[in-house]
């Protein structure tokens, strides 16, 4: 596999798992209960370590 393929895979990769925590965020904040808190917690910790992985990578 060719280096533009593994980074084109790996940037589609994080683009799709950072939709998939803020989904997960958006759906923990629409109602009210512990399980939804922990759900919502769940995405934020997800969105906060994307955020933290494409910070480390572009040093």
């Amino acid at each position: 596999m060719s280096d533009k393929t593994r980074r084109g895979l790996l940037a589609a990769f994080k683009i799709v798992l950072y939709v998939v925590f803020v989904i997960i965020t958006i759906i923990g904040a629409k109602t009210t209960s512990w399980s939804s808190l922990g759900l919502e917690c769940v995405g934020l910790v997800g969105v906060v370590f994307m955020l933290w992985w494409y910070n480390h990578s572009s040093k």
